[in-house]
């Protein structure tokens, strides 16, 4: 997240053909802030009552620019001590090769991040698992 988000002095005021209140920008820094805050909390933060603070709020996840909420876990108290990251270079690189291994990649719970890189190799992964026992 930019230093500025942190302080919170980013203000979001357009998404798409969609005109957001400027003080959403402060909502949006503490919710990017990296846990879910409830609603009283985000609205203390923000210093606007419950009321407004949930419109304000409704507003981008109903338009999209919110595409959701999700948990942090802590890998090694699920066990997953062993991380690597893991290069893969495609023997073939047309679109439906692409989509079909992406899809799958996309369905294995292990892989915590993908990314396409351009050149060699293709994609870089970030795999956690199990760590073998001593």
């Amino acid at each position: 997240m930019p230093e500025d988000a942190r302080r919170g002095r980013v203000e979001v005021e357009h998404f798409g053909s969609e005109v957001l209140e400027p003080s959403f920008g402060k909502q949006a820094c503490q919710l990017a802030g990296g846990r879910r805050l409830t609603l009283t909390e985000l609205a203390d933060r923000v210093r606007l009552s419950i009321s407004p603070c949930h419109r304000r709020l409704r507003t981008p996840e109903r338009s999209g620019a919110i595409t959701g909420y999700y948990a942090q876990l802590d890998a090694s108290v699920l066990g997953l001590t062993f991380e690597a990251l893991v290069f893969v270079t495609m023997r073939y690189a047309d679109r439906q090769t692409v989509a079909a291994f992406e899809e799958h990649v996309a369905g294995i719970p292990n892989v915590l991040q993908a990314q396409r890189l351009f050149g060699y190799p293709d994609y870089l992964l970030r795999v956690v698992a199990r760590d073998l026992p001593l």
